[in-house]
């Protein structure tokens, strides 16, 4: 699914030097391709209540834990990158 950003950013994580994963204030996570201008690859919500302040992406790439207005960490799994 591509997205854009339609609230605040909260948060950001550069991935492998050019993918960036946004947290956003809807409870989106939205991932940018900078090697393609910034494009919009995806975007996933992962906090139904408000916004994502902030993420930790897992050393091998295939889940994200986010921090946001639910109060609870909520781990998302990706298909890596």
């Amino acid at each position: 699914m591509k997205a854009n950003a339609t609230d605040s950013i909260f948060c950001g994580k550069l991935v492998r030097d050019r993918i960036l994963l946004t947290g956003c204030g809807d409870g989106n996570i939205i991932a940018f391709d900078f090697a393609k201008g910034l494009e919009c690859l995806w975007g996933f919500g992962v906090d139904a209540v408000g916004a994502v302040h902030c993420m930790h992406v897992a050393p091998d790439l295939k889940s994200v834990v986010t921090g946001g207005d639910s109060g609870i960490p909520l781990k998302t799994i990706l298909s890596g990158f």
